[in-house]
């Protein structure tokens, strides 16, 4: 498991069991990549001895409709909360009946990135008065939900290299009679000036967020450490490239420095570039299949060029 503990990430946790239990929303606002959905993950699995299919996931995007949210909601959620409902039913005049107290489980349901799609009345709705176009939800679901911040690109607006668009709009804005026409161009100026192509969040959902932050940079560089380091372990051990190549352990410590390395250093420099959103977490699985794929590359043309080899010197051998 590559998850690395932080004391950040582990007060996030305790404020989000915290809100659950006391059966206040929780919405996560941060940038993408910086560890929203990997820490929901964990928390789910502490809670379930490890188990990784309890919790329920929606990946919404722009394209998911109500209806997508009320199929997932009808087929995935609800018929296993209600199964959930009878268990805890079942054990509670159990404990009753000897005098214990016994707490309901709850099914957490992950909804990812809310505020990407056109469905954000149904999704306040199922966050904060538990029903869904009217119908009522079984009380032991416990929704979290996590989106992206409705933030502009200050390098994009004050860029003015080429033809001025901007300007271009708002004489062409002067010059529209339709209303309609000129909202229009307005949002989509507004639209194209934004990180993220999300849609801002409904009222009712904007006192239930707190602000998720970003990765503090000793901890970015922990993740990164752990993540090569689980990653280098798993293909040198497997292939016992070690024992084959007289590799000395001192060597992979020197090439594991200097992989975090680089990779903290190209992070920053892209940062500094573009913007903070630009590279996350996520860059560093994507290298992780860069080296497996590299790895494995190299390893079967290496044993490719020595079968070669070999088959070379057995026909010298019969001639």
């Amino acid at each position: 498991d590559n998850y690395v503990f932080t004391a950040d990430n582990f007060f996030k946790m305790i404020l989000i069991l915290l809100r659950i239990r006391a059966g206040i929303p929780v919405i996560m606002m941060g940038e993408t990549g910086c560890g929203k959905t990997a820490l929901i993950r964990k928390l789910s699995e502490l809670l379930n001895n490890g188990s990784k299919n309890k919790m329920k996931i929606l990946n919404i995007h722009a394209g998911t409709s109500d209806k997508d949210i009320i199929n997932f909601l009808e087929r995935k959620v609800i018929p296993i909360a209600k199964t959930l409902q009878q268990k805890d039913a079942e054990e509670q005049k159990k404990r009753e009946s000897k005098g214990l107290l016994y707490t309901g489980n709850k099914l957490w349901v992950f909804l990812d990135e809310i505020n990407t799609c056109k469905s954000m009345g149904l999704i306040s709705e199922i966050i904060c008065k538990g029903t869904y176009q009217g119908k009522e939800i079984p009380s032991n679901i416990a929704f979290i939900g996590a989106c992206n911040p409705y933030r502009y690109d200050e390098k994009k607006i004050k860029n003015k290299a080429g033809l001025n668009i901007k300007d271009a709009k708002k004489e062409i804005q002067k010059n529209l009679q339709d209303i309609k026409e000129r909202e229009k161009l307005e949002k989509s100026s507004t639209v194209n000036s934004l990180i993220y192509t999300v849609n801002p969040l409904p009222y009712s959902l904007l006192n239930f967020v707190f602000n998720f932050g970003n990765l503090a940079p000793n901890d970015e560089e922990d993740y990164i450490r752990n993540i090569i380091a689980n990653s280098q372990k798993k293909y040198f051990d497997t292939y016992k490239y070690i024992k084959d190549e007289n590799v000395d352990d001192k060597d992979l410590k020197q090439l594991h420095k200097l992989v975090v390395n680089l990779i903290v250093e190209s992070q920053n420099f892209i940062r500094e570039k573009n913007d903070k959103s630009s590279v996350s977490l996520r860059e560093i699985k994507r290298f992780n299949i860069f080296f497996e794929f590299f790895f494995k590359y190299l390893k079967m043309k290496k044993e490719k060029k020595l079968q070669v080899i070999e088959s070379m010197r057995s026909s010298e051998e019969e001639t």
